[in-house]
C-alpha cells in the first residue's frame, strides 16, 4: 500500500447532481502534518474514503464552510486496518442545508478511531450528522463526540449508532452529543444508539442538550462583564471545544478565526 496519498477522482461542477471524490490512502506509519480538507462551495454530493492500511496513522480536519445558499450531502467512509489510528474532526458552519455522513468499518485489531464534530447553526441553516462505527474484530476503540449549537431558527440533528458484532471482544466504544439551544425557535434532535452483540465490551452513549446557564451569566455580570459579552463568551467556550484537540495550531486558529472564536478576541 502507499505511504500517503489524496485522489481527486472526480471534481465537481456547479449544477444540480454535481460530485466531488476525494481519496485518502494512508500506508503503515506514514509521516505527514493534519490534513485540512474543505468541501468544495458547490451544492451536490461530495464523498471522502479513508483508508487506513496495518499501522497507518492519521489527522485529518474536514471542514464544511460554504456560501449561504449551498445545499449539500458528505459522505465519508473509513475503513481502518491493524493497530491504526484516525483522528478526525468535522465541522459544518455554512450552507442553507448540509448532511454528513461517516461509516466508519474498523476491521483490524489494536485499530482506533477517534471524531469530534461540531455543528454551528443558525439563522435558518439546516444541519445533521449521521455516525456508524462497526467493530468486526477485537480490541478495537472507537470515540465520537458531537456539539451542536442551534440559533434563531436553525436545526441540528445528531444521529450515532455503535455497532459491536459477536466476533470484537474487548472492544472499547463511546459517543456523546452535546447540544446547546440559544433560541426557543431552533430545533435539536438527538439519537445516539447502540448494537452490541458481544458481552465482552465497554460502551457508553449519551445525550445532553441545554441552554445559557442564567447562574453562569450572573457569574461573570457580578464580575463586570455585561449581559451580551457575557453570554457571547460562553458560547464562544461551547464552540471551542470540539476544536482544542486540532493537533496543528494553525489549522486550530485558522478555523477559530474564521467562526468568530480566538481566545485574542475575548478580550
Amino acid at each position: 500500500m502507499k505511504e500517503y496519498q489524496i485522489f481527486k477522482t472526480k471534481d465537481a461542477v456547479p449544477g444540480p447532481g454535481s460530485r466531488h471524490a476525494v481519496e485518502v490512502v494512508a500506508g503503515r506509519n506514514p509521516s505527514l502534518g493534519v490534513q485540512h480538507y474543505r468541501i468544495p462551495n458547490v451544492s451536490g454530493v461530495h464523498e471522502i474514503d479513508i483508508n487506513l492500511g496495518e499501522g497507518a496513522r492519521l489527522e485529518m480536519v474536514i471542514e464544511q464552510a460554504t456560501s449561504a445558499e449551498v445545499e449539500s450531502l458528505s459522505r465519508v467512509r473509513v475503513k481502518a486496518g491493524s493497530d491504526s489510528a484516525l483522528k478526525l474532526t468535522v465541522i459544518l458552519d455554512g450552507g442553507a442545508k448540509s448532511a454528513f455522513e461517516i461509516d466508519t468499518s474498523v476491521e483490524g485489531r489494536g485499530a482506533r478511531i477517534e471524531l469530534r464534530g461540531l455543528l454551528n447553526a443558525k439563522a435558518r441553516q439546516q444541519f445533521s450528522i449521521r455516525a456508524d462505527a462497526v467493530h468486526s474484530v477485537s480490541d478495537t476503540y472507537s470515540d465520537l463526540q458531537v456539539w451542536c449549537a442551534a440559533r434563531d431558527e436553525s436545526r441540528t440533528v445528531f444521529n450515532g449508532r455503535i455497532h459491536i458484532l459477536q466476533s470484537a471482544p474487548r472492544t472499547e466504544a463511546f459517543q456523546k452529543n452535546r447540544n446547546l439551544m440559544l433560541s426557543k425557535h431552533a430545533t435539536v434532535d438527538s439519537f445516539p444508539k447502540l448494537l452490541i452483540e458481544n458481552d465482552e465490551v465497554k460502551c457508553a452513549h449519551g445525550s445532553s442538550t441545554s441552554s445559557l446557564e442564567p447562574e453562569q451569566t450572573y457569574y461573570l455580570q457580578a464580575r463586570g462583564i455585561d449581559p451580551e459579552t457575557a453570554e457571547a463568551m460562553m458560547l464562544k467556550g461551547f464552540l471551542r471545544q470540539p476544536l482544542e484537540w486540532i493537533s496543528d495550531v494553525s489549522i486550530r486558529h485558522e478555523i477559530e478565526s474564521r467562526l468568530g472564536v480566538l481566545e485574542e478576541e475575548w478580550s
